[in-house]
């Protein structure tokens, strides 16, 4: 069995998105894939890890079980999707969109952002 991992915009979003990650939880439970999603890795860590330490352990998950990352349609507003999403591309883990299932052109995704942060004018105080 595979092990998927759901990524994608959680900071910010009432209930942290859980409902959005546990819809698609279950469309990929049902096709037979292990789901993780920062939500079941939360539930079993001490409430006090600070976001960085919580994405600490959300790399690791990556790097110990997963197979194919899927991206929900926000991740690219979120540092710790980016984070995840760079580490698959460098091991060569699959990355899919959650729900087309097509992978993901990830190269364009990650420069088009570059793009834009270097295009973007700084702010004068």
């Amino acid at each position: 069995m595979k092990t998927l991992f759901i990524s994608g915009k959680t900071a910010g979003i009432e209930d942290l998105n859980e409902p959005k990650f546990e819809e698609f939880r279950q469309k990929f439970e049902g096709l037979g894939y292990k789901v993780i999603t920062p939500h079941s890795i939360r539930k079993n860590w001490d409430s006090t890890l600070s976001e960085n330490d919580l994405t600490k352990v959300e790399i690791a998950k990556i790097l110990e079980e997963v197979d194919i990352i899927a991206v929900m349609d926000n991740w690219i507003n979120s540092k710790e999707s980016m984070l995840q999403v760079f580490v698959a591309q460098q091991l060569g883990i699959k990355i899919i969109e959650v729900e087309t299932e097509n992978e993901l052109p990830y190269e364009l995704e990650i420069k088009a952002r570059v793009r834009k942060k270097e295009n973007e004018t700084p702010e004068v105080p």
